[in-house]
């Protein structure tokens, strides 16, 4: 046989043979840390996946192994740290082909198990979250992860933790703010309603021009709209009888042309007018 021939051969075998041995070093440095994952080894897990993160610092199977780990092992849990890993795991699984994923995926690293494995990782912050119990928190969670399955979730308590708050203080201006600062919330238009009676009731007490006034530009889609309306046609009414002049008159008839009592203002305003002439 031609000795170039086999020379060939050879470095053909040897090639294929350290293609192959490439190929699976990963696979088999990962599976080290996952066996003894499954047996709960947590320490030795630990170690095998910082020896593979050694040498290869972006491996998968490393990578989510330790996202397991530092959401299992209870000396070591750091939900911070599970995220960490959780999106090296990512980074690396998106740059893999279907061959190069494959043999991770006989370790039980597929794209099912990832997704998994965030959700898991976002319900644990959420849940820390929750224990903190503060819009500030939720706010951070709701930032940090914008598109978690848990965001309307989060969502939810923020807002019901914000409008209990609130309704706490009594005052308009408190619900006032929570709806220009949670337009989304699902209990927007209850909380709108609650709004406008309190602000009818306040703006009733006051009794005023300026009060009352004030309630038709900010609130122009309540329904106590016309009574406020009738309210403060007849406020008006009353400082222009005060006032008894003719530019009091006039400025009432000009503001309120429709209201009920511009026959009455006009049969004043005639009155001054034919006493100023006398």
């Amino acid at each position: 046989m031609n000795p170039k021939y086999i020379r060939m051969k050879r470095a053909f075998f040897l090639i294929a043979a350290l293609l192959t041995l490439s190929l699976q070093l990963p696979a088999q440095c990962g599976g080290k840390g996952m066996k003894a994952i499954e047996s709960k080894d947590y320490s030795g897990a630990f170690a095998a996946f910082e020896d593979c993160l050694k040498s290869d610092p972006s491996d998968v199977s490393a990578n989510f192994g330790m996202s397991r780990l530092y959401g299992l092992d209870p000396a070591k849990k750091d939900m911070g740290k599970a995220m960490e890993y959780l999106k090296a795991t990512e980074a690396g699984w998106a740059k893999l082909d279907e061959k190069g994923r494959a043999k991770f995926e006989k370790l039980g690293v597929t794209t099912a198990e990832i997704e998994s494995r965030r959700s898991r990782v976002e319900a644990s912050f959420l849940e820390a979250a929750k224990a903190k119990n503060t819009v500030a928190a939720f706010d951070e969670f709701l930032i940090a992860f914008p598109n978690s399955t848990s965001t309307t979730v989060c969502r939810n308590y923020r807002n019901d933790l914000a409008l209990k708050i609130a309704t706490a203080t009594g005052t308009v201006d408190a619900l006032d703010e929570y709806l220009s600062t949670y337009p989304d919330a699902e209990n927007f238009a209850d909380v709108s309603k609650t709004r406008d009676k309190l602000a009818t009731e306040a703006a009733l007490k006051a009794n005023t021009e300026e009060a009352l006034s004030h309630f038709l530009a900010h609130y122009p889609t309540a329904l106590q709209g016309p009574q406020i309306q009738q309210r403060l046609n007849a406020v008006a009414f009353e400082n222009a009888k005060a006032a008894n002049t003719i530019d009091a008159f006039q400025a009432y008839i000009a503001r309120f042309p429709d209201a009920v009592f511009i026959p009455q203002a006009k049969e004043k305003l005639e009155w001054l007018l034919a006493q100023e002439q006398k």
